[in-house]
């Protein structure tokens, strides 16, 4: 079902409101990544997170699950979802 999310960065750029569902929106969140050592959030039509992309700051290891790599300075992890998808 589509909703309404904000694409929240957190650097002040880049943000984005779509309405679609949110494994969509995810979607084209990872699309807009950029390395900026700052958790992605992905808010309902209220501003409550549904998502968080949590940036971790050290190297990953082969155990981690990566969104997105940045070597030695940093990587995006595994999506935390408080929402169904």
């Amino acid at each position: 079902m589509a909703k309404k999310y904000f694409v929240n960065y957190n650097t002040g750029a880049g943000n984005f409101i779509m309405t679609s569902d949110l494994e969509e929106v995810i979607k084209e969140t990872i699309e807009g990544i950029g390395y900026t050592q700052k958790d992605v959030t992905i808010m309902g039509e209220y501003y409550n997170v549904v998502a968080l992309l949590p940036w971790i700051n050290r190297s990953a290891t082969e155990d981690d699950i990566i969104t997105a790599d940045y070597g030695e300075f940093g990587f995006y992890g595994k999506w935390i979802i408080y929402e169904e998808v």
